[in-house]
């Protein structure tokens, strides 16, 4: 296959879809103060990832491996957003500028496209456990990472 059929076949919202994230995690390097319900929306975005994943059909063990993985990131991700909440005011949070969520975000956007397009030009390159289970621990722990920080968002006092 060709690099212009890949670039042909990506569907027309994708570079919306990476725009849109950029821009929130560029956002986020900057002190901002947001309602605490997108913090808690935010992890929705990644369990899209874990159902791409599901769509593999893959093993228990990879199934593991992501389920290690969310736990590892939620601990990571509630410690590392304490550093990072300086307020909270009622339904608002006041955060720090911070790279983390800029890098998440691509990260799981990233893992998407490269876990659908594998699917499309090299499907036999998934069927192995280590590419899979891979993808299942950035993942799992980029998921983690998102819902350890809405927890820490959630128990900090208004």
């Amino acid at each position: 296959m060709e690099p212009m059929d890949i670039v042909r076949q990506v569907p027309v919202w994708v570079p919306f879809l990476f725009v849109f994230l950029l821009v929130l995690g560029l956002r986020a390097r900057h002190q901002r103060e947001m309602p605490v319900v997108v913090m808690y929306l935010i992890p929705c975005l990644s369990l899209l990832s874990i159902a791409s994943l599901a769509a593999l059909s893959v093993p228990m063990t990879v199934w593991a491996v992501c389920g290690f993985m969310i736990a590892v990131g939620a601990v990571l991700g509630a410690r590392l957003q304490l550093g990072y909440i300086l307020a909270r005011h009622g339904l608002l949070i006041e955060l720090a500028g911070e790279n983390v969520t800029l890098a998440l975000l691509m990260g799981i956007f990233l893992c998407n496209f490269i876990l659908r397009l594998l699917t499309q030009i090299a499907p036999a390159a998934l069927h192995g456990g280590a590419m899979v289970a891979a993808f299942a621990a950035v993942i799992g722990l980029v998921t983690g990472m998102f819902v350890g920080r809405a927890w820490a968002v959630f128990r900090t006092p208004a």
